[in-house]
């Protein structure tokens, strides 16, 4: 009798269990915050400023970790100024890099705001004929060098001292984007060869996962995804850029592709009114590129959209951003979207004194939605 009412008992929890709502997976909303520190080593993210994050609804906030004037050099990585001013600076030292980020990111996480880290050119110095040497493209080489292994080495050791506090790194901030051409060779911008770029994820993966073990979600650098001249296609997309990337993997042999998600960046429709099927296109176009590799598992991370007042009206910006989002909260395999940005530059949820912009309250409402799983049927705003 016993028994039999256990495993009564058992099948009704194991029923009510399967009736209840699945956990969504999805990281919350964020912002990109801008600088978080000054040139000279002062605190830009505030306590104050930190509140002024968490009351847009944002649940991450999306850092870049510069080692300006204030790091001397003098450690992992390179100043990334003039030697004159990285001179003057030289008794701040690598140790007040870690003084001022670790600032920023309890001022964040005391307001319950995770931090997104971005580790880039500004990370580690050095310029773009390093960046892009060895490349294969030119047939130069396997897209592996020197600055490859410093940016591994150091993003390692970064992501080591901030192991159980910053769990997501975005590494490299538009690999793709370029500003001059000629032939196959491309300079200016934050560009990297596909080859390139390959090699550095690669490097920084196996430093910081597969030698150390670091509980980290490595986030590809947000392809550059634009329509300039009013070209909607998978190349303006980034796609093109990432199918180049992932061959270089296959060709390598690689048991594993060296990324947890793909980063994405949206700035399509700058001058108009976005549709919900341009946004979930240029969505559509990154991730089939990662499922025609046989890695469709993989998440995106949207670390950058927006659309500047410049272009459309502040009315029109908010309601971009409001179909933006629910046209990405749609897509099952974006786990997150970061709006550029917190405050100013013709983008910001805040103007000038953090006064509420109109695009304010439909993030706010976005965040509040975006966690919840759709059900069949359901609307996305």
């Amino acid at each position: 009798m016993r028994a039999w009412r256990y495993a009564a008992l058992v099948l009704v929890l194991t029923l009510l269990g399967a009736c209840a709502p699945t956990k969504s997976a999805r990281v919350p909303l964020g912002v990109d915050v801008g600088w978080v520190v000054s040139n000279d080593g002062s605190i830009l993210m505030t306590p104050a400023v930190a509140a002024h994050v968490a009351a847009t609804g944002a649940g991450l906030a999306r850092v870049e970790f510069r080692t300006g004037p204030f790091f001397s050099g003098d450690g992992p990585g390179q100043c990334v100024f003039t030697p004159a001013i990285c001179g003057q600076r030289q008794q701040a030292g690598w140790q007040a890099f870690y003084a001022a980020y670790d600032r920023v990111v309890a001022n964040l996480a005391a307001q319950h705001v995770a931090v997104l880290g971005l580790l880039d050119y500004t990370t580690v110095g050095g310029g773009q004929s390093l960046w892009c040497a060895n490349n294969a493209e030119h047939g130069l080489g396997d897209g592996s060098n020197p600055y490859t292994a410093e940016f591994a080495s150091t993003a390692e050791q970064v992501m080591a001292h901030y192991r159980g506090r910053i769990r997501y790194w975005e590494i490299w901030n538009e690999p793709n984007a370029w500003t001059h051409s000629s032939g196959d060779a491309y300079s200016g911008g934050s560009f990297l060869y596909p080859s390139n770029y390959a090699a550095l994820l690669e490097a920084t993966y196996r430093a910081a996962v597969t030698e150390h073990h670091l509980p980290v979600t490595i986030i590809s650098g947000g392809l550059f995804g634009h329509s300039i001249g009013n070209v909607y296609s998978p190349q303006n997309a980034g796609a093109s850029y990432l199918e180049q990337v992932f061959a270089r993997w296959r060709a390598q042999g690689l048991k594993t592709y060296p990324l947890d998600a793909v980063g994405q960046h949206l700035y399509i429709t700058q001058g108009g009114a976005v549709t919900a099927q341009q946004v979930q296109e240029y969505l559509g176009w990154v991730h089939q590129v990662a499922v025609s590799f046989g890695a469709g598992s993989l998440p995106t991370f949207v670390t950058e959209m927006g659309w500047t007042d410049h272009s459309v009206s502040r009315p029109l910006q908010a309601q971009d951003l409001g179909t933006a989002l629910a046209a990405a909260r749609g897509e099952p395999y974006v786990d997150s979207v970061v709006v550029f940005n917190l405050i100013g530059m013709g983008y910001g949820l805040y103007g000038s004194g953090f006064t509420p912009e109109p695009a304010l309250a439909t993030y706010q409402q976005a965040a509040k939605s975006w966690t919840v799983p759709l059900r069949a049927g359901q609307p996305l705003s």
